[in-house]
């Protein structure tokens, strides 16, 4: 499997800055700065998931780099509800549609105007969506 990027090529916290701007909108970055601080202290930091870790998981043929369990999803047979955000540079709609057309039964709930955190951009229907599906599956 080709990887996109090297080791020494960037370093872990280098991609978290390139990455984060696909996972959450622009108003949400100037609007919620406190999405930002959150990630920065989630990802932007050696004390948890630095470089080292990042490419022995790349490199791992069985990490979580390298899944594809698409053939495996119909066999999914648990009620799974799929929570996304319309607006999602990192997880698109598209593939979430992909996971609930393959996944037996699955709910997809998208939000208009959310990136990759559905549950920190619109907390209040998040919470209420997901009570509400566990509450139909209890």
């Amino acid at each position: 499997m080709e990887v996109a990027c090297r080791p020494g090529t960037l370093t872990y916290q280098k991609r978290c800055r390139r990455y984060f701007p696909k996972t959450a909108r622009i108003p949400i970055r100037v609007e919620r700065p406190e999405i930002k601080a959150y990630m920065d202290g989630c990802f932007h930091t050696d004390s948890n998931f630095n470089d080292a870790v990042f490419w022995a998981s790349v490199a791992d043929p069985k990490g979580v780099f390298n899944w594809n369990i698409s053939d495996r999803l119909k066999d999914i047979t648990q009620p799974t509800m799929i929570i996304a955000g319309e607006e999602d540079g990192a997880t698109t709609p598209e593939q979430n549609k992909f996971l609930a057309d393959n996944i037996p039964g699955a709910n997809l709930k998208m939000y208009k105007d959310v990136g990759h955190f559905c549950q920190m951009e619109k907390p209040t229907d998040f919470n209420a969506d997901l009570a509400a599906f566990i509450a139909k599956v209890a």
